[in-house]
């Protein structure tokens, strides 16, 4: 098990984004539905987080404006 914080209000799922293709195109529109869809489901934002940087959400459903949104800055190369 990872060593994660669990709370009540906290669902946890951790996605393989470079396996499933979602680096860009349509399975990234699929994925943001899905996060989508949870948001609206439960009325509550839904947060993504890189791996080994939790608490600070790159990816995220914003209940008040009804959409997914980048939510951290982009890497400049």
């Amino acid at each position: 098990m990872a060593d994660h914080l669990w709370d009540d209000v906290s669902c946890f799922f951790d996605p393989d984004l470079f396996g499933a293709g979602l680096a860009g195109g349509s399975r990234l529109d699929e994925f943001c539905g899905f996060l989508r869809e949870i948001g609206r489901c439960l009325g509550k934002p839904v947060l993504m987080d890189s791996e080994g940087d939790y608490g600070h959400p790159m990816l995220g459903f914003d209940v008040e404006v009804d959409r997914v949104a980048l939510m951290a800055e982009p890497l400049v190369m």
